[in-house]
């Protein structure tokens, strides 16, 4: 037998047995199929949040750092973006001011909309109510008008 030829002589075989007709075999274990444990790609991310503790170690880090490029360092070891810097700076100088740490809506935003849909949802239940006594009317009109051709009265 020549050295470069190869033959498999194992006297077992390892492979399960072939489906019969009409069957589906199952998936190989990690072949990416529904029940196995990788995130769906349809899931929607969950947003990172960070202690205020962090958010001032690496605001002090990157006033500290005065060489070119060294914000890019910063942000990419610590696996951030710009945006992140951009808040962050925002809500220290709010405390440094004495604000509150989140920024809160004016209590008036919501209530003009509110009071629009309110008006908007009475308008609507008038022209409901004319409706009915519209079909209510049609109603007794045509058991009249039945009436009056059967010869009796109304």
């Amino acid at each position: 037998m020549d050295p470069t030829q190869t033959t498999n002589k194992t006297s077992h075989s390892t492979a399960l047995p072939a489906p019969a007709a009409g069957e589906r075999s199952e998936p190989a274990a990690g072949a990416g199929r529904a029940g196995d444990d990788s995130p769906s790609p349809h899931a929607r991310p969950k947003r990172r949040s960070f202690p205020d503790p962090y958010k001032l170690s690496i605001l002090e880090k990157l006033d500290a750092a005065t060489e070119r490029g060294a914000t890019g360092v910063i942000l990419r070891q610590e696996g951030l973006r710009s945006s992140h810097l951009t808040e962050w700076r925002r809500w220290r100088d709010r405390i440094n001011r004495g604000e509150p740490a989140v920024k809160k809506k004016p209590a008036g935003v919501g209530r003009a909309e509110h009071e629009k849909l309110i008006r908007e949802n009475a308008r609507l239940q008038k022209k409901l109510d004319q409706a009915r006594m519209m079909i209510e009317l049609q109603k007794k009109l045509s058991l009249a008008m039945e009436s009056l051709s059967e010869g009796g009265t109304p």
